[in-house]
């Protein structure tokens, strides 16, 4: 018996990766989404269907919020936009130079922060037809 539970969980989540992936795929390919915008959709998608937790977003979205002031101050000292290291990192988040770096990062942290509060409210309206679904056996029962 618990490993048919067992079963039924795994192909459960094995459905939810397949169905994020799925999603992923057809903002990629059919959408033509640039990369970051395949990304947050993709979170959305994850976070909907309960693979990632959406306060992770939130988390996420709190620290690009913390970046920003660090970028703007990036942005006006001229010696630290020719550092080598400064330059790759900001190159690896698709940001080839620092301007207008904090402006990107502030729109990702919005985009993060829509994400995680659309999560946590599906997440409470879920909880309310569930506990409503359950009181209601509870009724019958009774």
């Amino acid at each position: 018996m618990q490993s048919l539970s067992r079963n039924r969980r795994r192909i459960a989540a094995l459905a939810r990766v397949a169905a994020t992936l799925v999603v992923l795929l057809v903002a990629a390919l059919r959408l033509h989404l640039d990369p970051p915008s395949t990304v947050l959709l993709g979170l959305l998608a994850a976070s909907l269907l309960g693979l990632v937790d959406g306060r992770v977003s939130v988390v996420a979205g709190l620290v690009c919020i913390a970046a920003c002031p660090i970028l703007l101050i990036a942005e006006r000292q001229a010696w630290l936009q020719q550092s080598l290291m400064v330059q790759y990192y900001a190159c690896t988040m698709g940001l080839c130079t620092l301007k207008d770096a904090a402006d990107t990062v502030a729109i990702w942290a919005y985009y993060l922060l829509c994400i995680g509060v659309i999560t946590q409210i599906a997440q409470l309206a879920l909880g309310k037809k569930r506990a409503t679904g359950e009181r209601k056996q509870s009724d019958e029962h009774a």
